[in-house]
């Protein structure tokens, strides 16, 4: 009798420690979660936070425009990748139309193709920047490729437009996009707010996104060429009387209407 109380007791003890070591988490797992948060957490404050992220690429970048200083209720809207004859001009035109200027950062291999649409874009209120000369990472060039490319650009842009902003590729500063752009006393827009319009999510998204975001002096990006292209111009106009139903104006990059 006193073996097989104690078989029992053996055994449901040996039942207490595999449950106990059950509950140690998988080390694995443990690091993933982490990772996991982390994430998140950079996700949050880059997208839902984009003064603090602003905060950070001006203390690495000192010379990047990443908003305007303001209090006003103001608002600039940027437009990336032009130009396109099957998009640009609809967006430029919409603008107008709305009372709204822009900023549109052309890309130079694109132009070369297109020229006529600078001076289309310009007769009816617009800006032109420059976004360097294939759409790509231009962080991740060397500092004699970003000369190059930023060249390149200027070759065919300056021809019809004066040009005193720049944008990077992607919105993605580097040191040597920096330098590049200083040395030719010329200013590097990275903007606070990316309309995140390179996603392929719903309408709804992108504007309930922005309704979040948008704070006096945002520099909001859109993006042109293609299907990106047509689905600025479905979301523009929403987006622009939600802000003007808000108190928002619109202006250039320099403050100016």
């Amino acid at each position: 009798m006193g073996y097989g109380r104690e078989e029992r007791r053996k055994k449901y003890l040996t039942h207490l420690l595999r449950r106990e070591k059950k509950k140690v988490p998988d080390p694995f797992i443990v690091i993933l979660a982490i990772v996991f948060l982390a994430v998140l957490v950079i996700v949050l404050v880059v997208f839902m936070r984009p003064r603090i992220a602003a905060a950070v690429i001006k203390a690495i970048y000192p010379s990047a425009f990443t908003h305007i200083h303001t209090d006003k209720k103001v608002i600039a809207i940027a437009i990336d990748d032009g130009p396109d004859p099957a998009t640009t001009i609809a967006i430029g035109q919409l603008l107008a139309n709305l009372n709204v200027p822009g900023t549109f950062f052309l890309i130079g291999s694109k132009v070369l193709l297109a020229p006529e649409i600078i001076t289309s874009l310009k007769k009816i209120g617009h800006q032109i920047g420059a976004h360097f000369f294939e759409d790509s990472k231009t962080a991740i060039l060397d500092l004699h490729q970003v000369q190059q490319s930023h060249e390149l650009t200027m070759a065919a842009l300056t021809p019809h437009t004066l040009v005193t902003y720049v944008r990077p590729g992607f919105g993605i500063p580097s040191k040597n996009i920096e330098a590049v752009v200083a040395s030719h006393e010329l200013t590097l827009v990275v903007g606070d707010i990316p309309a995140l319009d390179t996603f392929n999510f719903p309408d709804w998204f992108y504007l309930t996104y922005l309704r979040l975001v948008v704070q006096p002096g945002s520099i909001v990006t859109f993006h042109d060429c293609g299907d990106r292209g047509d689905r600025t111009k479905r979301t523009l106009p929403t987006f622009i009387n939600w802000a003007r139903s808000r108190g928002y104006t619109f202006v250039l990059l320099d403050g100016s209407h």
